[in-house]
């Protein structure tokens, strides 16, 4: 505990402060900070080398902030990123089952609870996103896991493991699936629609509802991708974008996702070296 004692002529005052609180309003400054200017939307993602990147939705080649993630334990790293509706904060999940508060100027990760949740991650490549009405956290990863966590209380539920509906044109396919995002990601939101992308069958896919884990195929988008995709939609207007790894480059493309057929139209390549595995639109 940190002691800060103020001295006057009257009488002696004594401030206890605690250092998580500390840190908490240390971050809360640093991301007053102003950032240079971005064409288009602000997207933050994170790459393959655990940076946290920021670039805009026209220039995806011009990245304007590349930080490496601290505040991590010995080989941890962030797994997922996307904000959070009623607070407007970048939160991520790592590779240890936390959740943590990052700060998008400075790329240092406050734990949002101390404890990790109990549930192992299962997988190499995981969808992660918000859902907006009840305030939960959405987890899929490419071994079919389906998880709901509550980023207050940690309390998680498992819900049933990911597989293509039995009317969809691939049921009985190996879902792959390395991308999640809800739309209407505001606060206060009523209604949302999930939606997802699969990096083997390189197909857009909606959860009608989400807890069973049924995937509904929407189409094709358009391009061969590994696994290393970012996928999110904004909040406002519903404007969906993905990072995009096809197989034979080495960093990841930016792309306009179109919900309704799930065509993916290249903007640009990402000025980074590394490809991303998550991305997030700043509200």
């Amino acid at each position: 505990m940190l002691s800060i004692t103020h001295k006057s002529s009257k009488r002696g005052v004594v401030y206890f402060i605690l250092p998580g609180l500390l840190a908490i309003l240390s971050l809360a400054c640093q991301e007053r900070i102003m950032q240079p200017q971005v064409q288009g939307r602000p997207i933050y993602g994170v790459d393959a080398n655990n940076n946290l990147i920021r670039f805009g939705s026209m220039r995806p080649d011009s990245v304007t902030n590349r930080k490496y993630i601290s505040g991590l334990q010995d080989s941890e790293y962030i797994l997922g990123i996307d904000f959070r509706p009623v607070d407007g904060r970048l939160y991520g999940v790592s590779n240890f089952n936390l959740i943590y508060v990052i700060d998008t100027v400075s790329a240092v990760a406050l734990p949002a609870r101390s404890t990790a949740f109990p549930t192992l991650l299962n997988g190499t490549f995981f969808g992660f996103g918000f859902n907006p009405v009840p305030d939960k956290i959405r987890i899929h990863s490419n071994a079919e896991q389906d998880l709901r966590i509550d980023p207050v209380t940690g309390v998680l539920a498992r819900d049933s493991t990911l597989a293509y509906d039995f009317s969809d044109v691939y049921f009985g396919f190996n879902p792959n699936i390395v991308g999640t995002a809800y739309t209407n990601s505001v606060a206060g939101a009523i209604i949302t629609s999930l939606f997802a992308i699969d990096s083997n069958l390189d197909v857009l896919v909606t959860l009608p509802s989400p807890n069973n884990g049924k995937l509904l195929t929407i189409g094709d988008l358009g391009v061969n991708t590994n696994d290393y995709v970012g996928f999110d939609i904004s909040g406002p207007d519903g404007v969906a974008y993905a990072s995009l790894t096809p197989a034979s480059n080495g960093g990841s493309g930016f792309y306009l996702i179109n919900l309704a057929t799930g065509a993916a139209t290249l903007l640009g390549t990402i000025g980074n070296f590394f490809p991303l595995h998550s991305i997030a639109i700043a509200p």
